[in-house]
């Protein structure tokens, strides 16, 4: 990593300067190289003296304290240098040799001067002690020897993780509990929090403008140039404002051309949501062993109790590990086996062997389904027999279940076992055969038990003890939620449950959407982000819960609006807008498709008079039955008529003012001049009357 000389020279000794050429010339090697050697110290002997004279140059030339990383446009290669480093550091050991390589001494007088220097900035009237930031930390060498004797709390940050971990359980020891937070980032991309720190202890810095402009600035303050020292500061308060605003156009333009996988990828990298745990694997054995772990996580086991599902139902995943699935005759339903008796002929099974796709891979058995395909006519007759045979025993041979798990990687740099798609690999004979077992289940209606749940949705006061649902013998669980496509359904249907969830969410996408103010992008960009990312969840299914909401509910959503609103600058619709939009265009979406099921619901609550819909009415007789229509009010089809209404007279629209009583003798009028022989032309609204009247002309013709 290069670093600026030519303004800061004047200051440091001589002897200095020249020890330090000395060290760069003798040492000038690949990026690897130095890298480990500035990492580790390992050195030979004749040049230990020339390196500490070297650092202690570069020490005179640098500051340490108030150095805050800024995140830009990485320049001259340095983005390589980064990636290089973090690659070498994957393998370095969390231990102090790894650290320093064979150079452990590490003496009191070295730690002492660090901490004398650093109280140069600290103490009274100066920084504070209370809390430091240690940037690159590794293992934590620095944050015990300096700066925890200094400050009262410690927060660590390194993009290696494994340093980290040494750090907090080992390393650290009883210090371990003064650290309050480890930040596992890339340095390059890590931006700390304002107004936290008293002092940030950097070890790297990615800006060589920066860096030339933090030499000059202490130049100048040494040599009591104030006129200097204010052009200076100047320039590093605009540098760094340039660069801020140079990530936030990096921003702006994905955002601007919808990349939102890289506006997330940036996000999670800012934020640290969900770090990926590299793990390195030397042997293949240990890396077959993790991938079985991993991937038979999610399986249950299997029961020591015989199986009760036939053929023809889906067989678990572990039954592959298992071999041939014998059932017993005495588990099987009589009543139902006849009924699924499934036998095969030789042209379904030569049809189904030529719809075979050749481009997949062949299974265990080695047999490739090009060769099923194009040997179709000569295999149908000895597969038609195995077939049958194995439906009639209720056996599946073992090489027919055994498959193989193939991980392919997700991403172009796997770092952790869920980077890996598994692809099973098994015999394409058994898939043939399951397909004829597939239209089999589809076409008797089997119902999986284990899946299928209970609700019982009873508004009465007192509630009977229900009987429990059995299918096959098997109880069905009782549950009060339930989520259905998305939405959580109760057995009360205040939509209670499913607010608490969207409020949660919201919450989560609220604190992204802080994070991108923070930057100063746009009011235009953080709308599209907020309706992409929030907005599409706090909404989702409004249509369907949006007027059967409690009041403490909509008010609970309404306050995650009025927080984005006040992040964005700008006003933002509000559920009850949203919901009432989105019904009206439902209404008018189904009134155009004369397919949808509720078009004739609609059409037959249309005015004979004009295309208006009209409310419903109701007389009301019971107490239990007036709450039922109550909520039924409140559902899409007659809540969604008065807001369509309102949305109509809101727009400037004129309404005709006949009501439903009034249509109802027009209907009448309009049967008794149908019974006469006549036809209905048109109904006129006769002008000049008070709107109570309302007479109106038929205009009607033999």
């Amino acid at each position: 990593m290069e670093i600026s000389l030519e303004d800061g020279g004047g200051s440091a000794s001589p002897n200095l300067k020249r020890a330090h050429q000395a060290f760069r010339d003798r040492w000038k090697e690949t990026d690897e190289s130095m890298c480990r050697h500035s990492m580790s110290f390992h050195l030979q002997h004749a040049l230990r003296s020339e390196f500490f004279a070297s650092y202690m140059y570069l020490i005179e030339l640098m500051p340490v304290v108030k150095l805050f990383p800024v995140t830009c446009e990485y320049i001259k290669g340095e983005k390589q240098f980064y990636y290089r480093a973090q690659q070498f550091y994957e393998d370095v050991p969390a231990s102090e040799e790894g650290m320093l390589g064979d150079f452990m001494e590490i003496g009191n007088v070295d730690l002492e001067g660090s901490r004398q220097f650093l109280k140069r900035f600290v103490g009274p009237g100066k920084a504070g002690t209370h809390c430091a930031l240690d940037c690159g930390s590794g293992i934590g060498r620095v944050s015990k020897g300096v700066l925890l004797p200094v400050f009262e709390k410690m927060e660590l940050a390194d993009m290696m993780e494994h340093f980290l971990l040494y750090a907090h359980e080992e390393y650290l020891g009883d210090d371990a509990d003064r650290i309050e937070t480890y930040y596992c980032y890339n340095l390059q991309e890590f931006t700390p929090p304002k107004n936290k720190y008293d002092v940030i202890w950097m070890q790297w810095v990615a800006c060589n403008d920066i860096k030339q402009l933090l030499n000059q600035k202490k130049q100048a303050f040494r040599n009591g140039d104030r006129v200097r020292l204010r052009g200076v500061q100047h320039e590093l308060r605009r540098t760094l404002k340039q660069a801020k605003v140079d990530y936030k156009n990096k921003v702006e333009g994905k955002l601007r051309d919808n990349n939102i996988k890289e506006v997330w990828k940036g996000m999670r990298n800012i934020t640290g949501f969900k770090k990926k745990n590299g793990q390195v694997f030397e042997e293949d054995v240990d890396k077959a062993n993790d991938f079985n772990q991993f991937y038979n996580s999610g399986i249950p086991k299997p029961v020591s109790a015989a199986p009760t599902t036939t053929l023809l139902s889906t067989l678990p995943s572990w039954s592959s590990l298992t071999g041939s699935c014998h059932l017993s005759s005495a588990s099987v339903d009589t009543a139902t086996s006849d009924q699924r008796s499934l036998s095969l002929t030789i042209e379904e099974v030569r049809a189904e062997l030529r719809r075979l796709h050749t481009g997949k891979a062949a299974g265990p058995d080695g047999v490739c389904p090009k060769l099923l395909k194009d040997c179709a006519t000569q295999l149908a007759e000895p597969l038609h027999d195995l077939f049958n045979l194995s439906l009639q025993t209720e056996k599946v041979p073992v090489l027919w279940k055994t498959s193989c798990l193939v991980p392919v990687p997700k991403t172009g740099r796997p770092m952790e076992m869920n980077d890996y798609r598994p692809v099973a690999l098994t015999s394409h004979i058994m898939k043939t055969l399951e397909d004829f077992c597939d239209w089999s289940n589809k076409n008797c209606l089997l119902l999986n038990t284990t899946k299928t749940k209970e609700m019982v949705v009873d508004f009465r006061r007192s509630k009977p003890n229900c009987q429990p649902v059995c299918i096959k013998g098997e109880a069905i669980e009782v549950v009060q939620t339930y989520k259905y496509l998305g939405v959580l359904l109760d057995s009360k249907l205040d939509w209670s449950a499913n607010t608490d969830a969207l409020y949660k969410k919201g919450q989560s996408r609220l604190f992204f959407l802080r994070r991108l103010r923070s930057f100063d992008i746009s009011s235009d960009l953080l709308l599209m982000f907020y309706q992409t990312v929030m907005a599409s969840v706090l909404f989702y299914g409004a249509v369907c819960w949006g007027g059967n909401m409690t009041d403490k509910n909509s008010r609970c959503l309404d306050k995650l609006v009025k927080k984005a609103s006040s992040v964005l600058g700008r006003r933002l619709d509000s559920l009850r807008t949203v919901v009432e939009g989105r019904a009206c265009n439902k209404l008018y979406a189904i009134m155009g498709n004369d397919k949808h099921p509720l078009y004739n619901v609609l059409a037959g609550q249309r005015s004979s008079y004009s295309e208006r819909l009209l409310s419903l009415h109701c007389h009301l007789t019971d107490k239990d039955l007036m709450n039922f229509l109550i909520r039924c009010k409140k559902s899409l089809r007659p809540n969604g008529v008065i807001i369509m209404k309102d949305n109509m007279a809101r727009q400037g629209c004129k309404l005709d003012p006949i009501d439903s009583s009034i249509s109802r003798h027009l209907d009448i009028m309009k049967c008794i001049i149908a019974k006469a022989g006549l036809e209905v032309l048109a109904v006129e609204r006769q002008e000049g009357f008070p709107e109570i009247i309302m007479p109106v002309w038929m205009i009607a013709m033999k």
